[in-house]
């Protein structure tokens, strides 16, 4: 190196020498002091062991930045030997420095004077190899020769010593002890030949590449001279010579059988324990406080949806998956423990990587050393994602209407006690009640009016907004709670729904709904009674609304059954028409001839309820069908008394199945007993039924259906109107025994 240092001297003027030595040099640490020993000049090779940036280097005093104290004066000194007594160079010397971040390190310094044109020494530019680890090897190399001729005297473990083929050259007598042989069974002999049969192999590679590192640890199980396995650790360094070669191993034996068979003790726990995870669909994770990185199990890693991962995860990476909502609170939660060791026991939802959003239940402690200080957090979380579902569906169902998706009552009334604060003020109340609900239910079927409940439902969900409270609060009545509201809002509400309401039909039936409203503004008013005084407006609105809403409705009904089946069109004006004729032979007038008139044309409106299979069916009708044809007179009752007007219709139409001796259904009255109306309409509906063509038969002639009401006079028919009708309305001969 000096030699090479003197041709660039020799080659390049003072310039171009440093130059050429930082490019050339660059394995080595090239450094230029002027005379005051100030840096001038340093290469990257040299900032890297000072361990700082070139900046921060430049201009610096070499010896009261760089050197430890006690060495100053010995280090100056040969500065001043090379700089100003002007000695040629200066080489293989060797001093501790301090870098900038106060590690120590040994140099071996080789160093030349600069000079100028006229020889002037001008500065001093020197090479510097770092030999830290050399020498740190090198004692420690002597010290550990030192420490085992100590430990091999006195020490209770094991030792032993290899040739460079594995041979044995030496042992302590504990070795001979822990193994059972005798030193002369043993010196010479291959140290391979004593260990269990599958570590002898491994031996072979542990052995060549101890050589090449020069030293080892390794466990081994070896057969002691009485056939008994023992369990070894070893612990090994190589010795060589002043040229570096190799003379021989030194290493201790420590006898670590209990230990070993303890690890596969707890290696058989750990498997069991993944198992009974995996089993429990339970994962652990752990997080070592200053690392941040969180270890996971292979389940937990199952759980999070995590593939291909070494089970290491950035903490900020868990913290992403959880959801946007719950992040917050796992965050604080976790620091909490580590900080405080507040108890760690949190569920939070997350989406994983595959797209799947669960909900996790995870527990953790806290670890601590002796001084309390926290080291790492030990956790289990467990995909509870199924209970949870359920959990919040039955949450759901607590407080929400299965039928309209509204919330239920229970929910509206927890609400209105909340809501009652002054922050809430105006709060507004909306009660409703939907008009002839009823009606629909019995003319269609719970089915439709259950869809009419559902149509009033998705209205008032478009009507109101997410902080307003909307609750199906009875079987036909819905709620409404609007904080922060104005009497001028609650009536533009009102209105609204109404005209949204009345817009819409079920079964060609205009649905209506009766709606009132109150407003709390002062804490001094009762929460309940303005609810009671809502209700009240609301009935004052069905009260006006709704008699006229019902008989709207049985007249829809009466039109589309009519419209449904023709034969049905026909039959009822049929029947209106005689009934009216006999009410006139009869004398009756008026005001009740029109209303025969009306009982005969609705008589048979609960046919609405009736299967269209059944009203169609072409052959007899079964037992249990004509069960449910019978059944038309009681729906028929209940959709006419649902409207004053039609209350007395609804008896006839109940009743006009009844027989004059008591045979009849659905009361089984006899003769008198049965409403007179309801007499006038059996005589008329048996001829028109009989005259008529039907799905299971064609007509009869009208000489047969006369013969059959004479013949059924005083039986099925009130003689007195079954004479009337045949010989007045028909005008037909009545001859009693045809």
């Amino acid at each position: 190196m000096n030699d090479k240092m003197d041709e660039i001297i020799k080659k390049s003027n003072y310039e171009q020498t440093k130059a050429q030595n930082y490019l050339n040099i660059a394995g080595v640490m090239i450094i230029v002091l002027d005379g005051n020993g100030d840096i001038s000049s340093i290469n990257k090779k040299g900032c890297e062991i000072l361990e700082t940036n070139k900046d921060d280097i430049l201009g610096k005093n070499w010896f009261d930045n760089f050197l430890p104290k006690e060495n100053v004066k010995e280090v100056k000194k040969l500065f001043d030997d090379v700089f100003l007594i002007q000695s040629a160079i200066m080489t293989n010397y060797e001093n501790e420095i301090i870098s900038s971040k106060g590690n120590k390190k040994i140099l071996n310094w080789h160093s030349i004077v600069l000079r100028d044109e006229n020889t002037n020494a001008i500065e001093v530019l020197s090479s510097c190899e770092d030999i830290t680890a050399y020498r740190f090897n090198e004692r420690a190399l002597i010290e550990s020769n030192l420490r085992f001729q100590t430990l091999f005297e006195k020490a209770p473990l094991g030792y032993q010593s290899l040739d460079i083929n594995g041979n044995i050259r030496e042992i302590n007598q504990t070795w001979a002890k822990l193994l059972g042989y005798n030193k002369s069974e043993v010196i010479g002999k291959y140290f391979g030949d004593f260990l269990a049969p599958a570590y002898k192999n491994m031996f072979k590679e542990r052995f060549e590449s101890f050589k090449k590192q020069g030293k080892t640890h390794s466990e081994f199980s070896m057969v002691r001279k009485d056939g008994s396995n023992i369990y070894i650790a070893f612990d090994g360094l190589i010795g060589y010579d002043d040229n570096h070669n190799f003379v021989q191993t030194y290493c201790n034996l420590n006898d670590i059988t209990e230990h070993h068979q303890s690890q596969m003790r707890i290696k058989e726990s750990e498997e069991n324990l993944k198992l009974a995870q995996s089993i429990a669909k339970i994962g652990s994770w752990e997080l070592k406080v200053h690392e941040d990185i969180i270890l996971l199990s292979d389940e937990a890693r199952k759980i999070f949806e995590i593939t291909g991962s070494d089970g290491r995860i950035a903490r900020s990476e868990i913290e992403e998956v959880i959801n946007s909502t719950d992040r917050l609170t796992a965050v604080k939660a976790l620091d909490n423990l580590i900080n405080n060791n507040a108890p760690y026991n949190i569920i939070y939802k997350i989406h994983t990587k595959m797209g799947n959003d669960k909900y996790i239940s995870s527990r953790a402690s806290l670890f601590t050393d002796s001084n309390n200080v926290p080291l790492k957090v030990i956790g289990v979380i467990r995909d509870i994602t199924s209970e949870k579902k359920k959990e919040l569906e039955l949450e759901y169902k607590n407080y929400h209407d299965y039928l309209t998706d509204l919330h239920n009552r229970r929910y509206y009334f927890e609400q209105l006690k909340s809501l009652d604060k002054i922050s809430y003020y105006p709060l507004g109340i909306i009660m409703m009640d939907v008009n002839g609900l009823k009606i629909i239910n019995d003319a269609f079927g719970h089915t439709v009016g259950d869809n009419a409940l559902k149509t009033i439902g998705k209205i008032l969900k478009v009507v109101f907004g997410e902080n307003d409270v909307v609750a199906r609060v009875g079987g036909d009545e819905f709620s409404v709670l609007l904080p922060n509201t104005s009497p001028e809002k609650l009536q533009e509400y009102k209105e609204l729904i109404y005209s949204l309401v009345t817009a819409k039909k079920i079964n060609n039936i205009p649905l209506s709904i009766a709606i009132g409203y109150e407003i709390k503004t002062k804490e001094m008013e009762d929460i309940d009674e303005l609810q009671r005084l809502a209700e009240n407006r609301m009935y004052k609105h069905k009260t006006v609304v709704g008699s006229s809403i019902r008989s709207k409705a049985i007249s829809a009904i009466l039109e589309t059954l009519t419209k449904k089946y023709a034969v049905e069109k026909k039959h009822s004006f049929q029947v209106s028409n005689l009934c009216k004729q006999i009410g006139k032979e009869m004398n009756i007038r008026g005001d009740e001839l029109k209303e025969l008139e009306q009982a005969g044309l609705f008589h048979d409106i609960g046919k609405i309820s009736i299967p269209d299979e059944i009203l169609k069916k072409p052959g007899k009708l079964t037992d249990e069908e004509f069960e449910i044809i019978k059944s038309h007179t009681e729906v028929g009752y209940q959709i006419l008394r649902a409207a004053d007007e039609y209350s007395d219709l609804a008896i006839y139409a109940l009743h006009h199945h009844e027989k004059w001796d008591g045979t009849g259904y659905p009361g089984r009255l006899k003769e008198k007993d049965i409403p007179l109306f309801a007499r006038i309409i059996t005589v008329v509906d048996a001829f028109e039924a009989m005259t008529a063509d039907r799905p299971y038969r064609k007509k009869m002639t009208k000489k047969y259906a006369v013969s059959e009401i004479i013949r059924c006079s005083g039986t099925q028919f009130d003689p007195k109107i079954a004479k009337i009708f045949v010989e007045k309305v028909l005008k037909s001969k009545w001859t009693a025994n045809i």
